[in-house]
């Protein structure tokens, strides 16, 4: 376990926080252990939920042993029926939270008695809102998401409060790779909050029913446009309607690279709006570059980036050196803290 408390550096009203791993083994399941450590210490009801799957006893890629989840008495899990049942921890059946018609049969529980537990059944923003609804109806203090490999959809912050980012060796032999997707991902999950006005309000209609919204100005009348964008769209729909500084363009899902691409064949670049950032899908500095050239990147629902652990040892028998990989990450994430989740170390 590490030595240091994670959850003391959270800022106050943090209530549902979900993990995320850049690859497999990356020591995201430490991470999630030492949180649930530190709340059970103070008492905290607890609530555990896995995007993907989290506890099992081996590695289904490489066979090797996984860490195991071990939620406190008092804590409450929401996981498959078989999970359940197999696990070394005891529970009580609170109620079914997802019936076998739609998927895997998950139950909440109550943890009668600590042991390993199996996260599995919950993989859609659909399942974890309604687990989350769950855990609120029973009362939960603080709710942990195992957001899986990879799976950014768990940091939605229409339903959780901030977001931890693992980085591990296992990622890859290379550090510099690492850091390099690294910087994407810090750049994505610190996309500024759009400045309120009453002018987003004239956008929001059409962006609700999933047509993309361009507005010259803030005074100008929203133009709306269908989305996804086909061909060269963009330019052939923006013609004439007065491509000068200021303008806003909301779109109602993914910014892929295709799409960026089109936005960025435009003279001069508008005010880029998304829901949030779970649904930016552009790497490779990008993004970076589309700031460079003038234009501006926001969100309508920004996602608190509460920290980032980093683990410099790899399953696959390779091993960074962990100061120099802590000094390097702290370098991308300026403000946001950064801890090494093998041997405690943390750098506000």
């Amino acid at each position: 376990m590490l030595r240091m408390r994670i959850s003391e550096s959270f800022p106050p009203g943090i209530r549902t926080v979900s993990i995320i791993g850049m690859s497999k083994n990356a020591g995201k399941t430490t991470l999630f252990n030492q949180l649930l450590q530190e709340y059970g210490e103070g008492k905290r009801v607890v609530g555990l939920v896995s995007a993907g799957v989290d506890g099992e006893k081996f590695d289904v890629w490489n066979a090797l042993p996984k860490p195991a989840v071990l939620p406190h008495p008092g804590s409450l899990v929401a996981t498959s029926k078989q999970a359940i049942e197999e696990a070394e921890a005891r529970f009580e059946i609170i109620e079914k939270v997802k019936d076998s018609s739609i998927g895997q049969e998950v139950l909440l529980a109550r943890t009668l008695r600590s042991g390993a537990v199996k996260l599995i059944g919950n993989p859609s923003r659909r399942d974890l809102r309604r687990v989350l609804q769950a855990f609120r109806t029973y009362r939960t203090e603080v709710n942990l998401i195992d957001g899986a490999y990879n799976r950014i959809a768990s940091a939605d912050p229409s339903f959780t409060d901030g977001m931890l980012l693992v980085a591990g060796a296992s990622y890859h032999p290379s550090l510099p790779l690492l850091l390099d997707h690294l910087r994407d991902l810090i750049f994505q999950f610190t996309l500024p909050s759009l400045t309120p006005g009453p002018w987003i309000a004239s956008a929001l209609p059409d962006l609700e029913r999933g047509n993309a919204v361009f507005l010259p100005s803030p005074e100008a009348e929203p133009l709306a446009l269908d989305y996804p964008f086909r061909g060269d769209w963009v330019r052939q729909s923006l013609k004439g309607t007065g491509k000068r500084e200021g303008a806003y363009l909301f779109l109602p899902g993914a910014c892929t690279p295709s799409v960026l691409d089109q936005i960025m064949e435009m003279s001069l670049l508008p005010h880029l709006v998304l829901f949030d950032p779970t649904k930016w899908f552009v790497r490779g500095g990008k993004g970076a570059a589309y700031l460079q050239r003038g234009g501006k990147i926001a969100v309508l629902r920004p996602v608190r980036l509460l920290g980032i652990g980093v683990n410099p040892f790899s399953p696959d028998g390779y091993t960074w050196d962990g100061e120099e990989m802590l000094v390097r990450v702290k370098e991308l994430s300026r403000t946001t803290p950064v801890f090494d989740v093998v041997r405690g170390r943390l750098e506000k």
